[in-house]
């Protein structure tokens, strides 16, 4: 599904024609909550920028997953957050680039599966764009609308 989405959305052809970079782009899963990935018993976002690396590596292009992100201090999900602000507060300061990872000029695309309020990904490219980072795109599986809409026409997948 990623790969289909980045490519609806242009993204190989931006990534071939406009990035003027040398090495390989990387695809950076959101940060996740030490909870999380305890819970799931695995970083499950890792799972799918690898295969979005590989896919974009087919196009001819160089792609690399990168586990680039880090959330600290963070004790709840966002998704048990009420509202945007608590989300917002939530993450403020709590988002970092792993220690030792270089990304300044860097093509990045961050992705992530569900977009709630969008300040997860907001502030993971706050933090990759103060490292040094260019984020190319972010591309969501799905988008999870305000009010807990259910009906099938609300969800969809995104690209931002």
């Amino acid at each position: 599904m990623l790969h289909d989405l980045a490519r609806s959305c242009g993204l190989i052809d931006l990534l071939r024609g406009r990035v003027p970079y040398d090495g390989p782009i990387l695809i950076i899963p959101a940060s996740s909550s030490r909870h999380s990935v305890r819970q799931r018993g695995r970083r499950h976002m890792m799972q799918l920028a690898k295969r979005l690396a590989r896919d974009v590596r087919r196009t001819g292009l160089s792609a690399k997953a990168c586990n680039a992100l880090e959330s600290r201090g963070v004790t709840r999900r966002s998704v048990q957050m009420q509202g945007v602000v608590q989300r917002s507060r939530r993450l403020k300061g709590h988002v970092a680039v792993r220690s030792g990872i270089d990304v300044r000029g860097v093509p990045v695309v961050l992705i992530d599966d569900i977009i709630t309020s969008g300040t997860t990904m907001r502030r993971c490219v706050e933090v990759l764009q103060q490292a040094g980072a260019t984020v190319v795109t972010v591309l969501a599986l799905a988008y999870t609308p305000p009010g807990g809409s259910t009906q099938e026409n609300d969800h969809s997948s995104s690209a931002v």
